[in-house]
């Protein structure tokens, strides 16, 4: 399905980057992991500082990309209900948008230059409403998916896809100790998540852009 596409996953040694490269791997993938630091894995994990546009240029400068997903990120609760925590706001526009913007601004005139390719980044479902101590995290996410829907118009003349995954509560060994009284049953398995973003890198999608999908 992924026969010999380039792809880059960001935040590829967290639970969900992990898995999803695993995944693109298995269906023919040849992936570009990018975190702070490498691991031997199944697939190769290159050094960058996602917070510096120069870090990203330098591990990618050799990388042809067909394919961007953009899973690094992080979650925080606020200490007080009443607006966001200030620290908590910085952070989590620093993991979630910022991370995105710059990997996106290096990747980006690299799919242009191919006139083809397809963008994955990763929402949230809590982000389509407000919820209490949750502003910081959910602000961050919103941006994130207002940023899919225009990149997705502002690219569909270069014949680039921009999709966004929306998950609920990914089941991670984190959440099950953080979270040990909630019904763990509902939630939606990093491996499941990596096959719908497998989806999206795949020619079988390609009449999809703009799309925010729950899962």
């Amino acid at each position: 399905m992924l026969s010999q596409k380039n792809i880059i996953v960001t935040g590829a040694l967290g639970h969900l980057g992990k898995e999803t490269c695993k995944v693109l791997s298995k269906h023919g993938a040849i992936v570009y992991g990018l975190d702070r630091s490498t691991q031997d894995e199944p697939f190769k994990v290159l050094k960058a500082d996602l917070c510096s546009i120069e870090s990203i240029e330098e591990a990618c400068q050799n990388i042809y990309p067909d394919v961007l997903v953009n899973i690094a990120g992080g979650f925080a609760l606020d200490t007080s209900p009443f607006g966001p925590c200030e620290k908590n706001w910085k952070e989590m526009f620093r993991l979630n948008v910022t991370t995105l913007k710059n990997t996106s601004n290096v990747i980006i005139p690299k799919l242009i230059d191919r006139k083809k390719g397809s963008i994955i980044n990763i929402g949230a479902t809590s982000a389509l409403k407000g919820a209490s101590k949750l502003c910081s995290y959910i602000c961050a996410k919103s941006a994130v998916m207002r940023i899919t829907e225009t990149l997705a118009e502002e690219l569909e003349k270069s014949n680039i896809r921009v999709n966004a995954i929306s998950p609920s509560i990914i089941d991670t060994p984190v959440n099950r100790s953080e979270m040990p009284d909630a019904d763990q049953s509902s939630w939606t398995k990093p491996e499941e998540i990596a096959e719908v973003i497998s989806f999206l890198c795949s020619e079988n999608s390609s009449c999809i852009s703009g799309a925010i999908i729950p899962v």
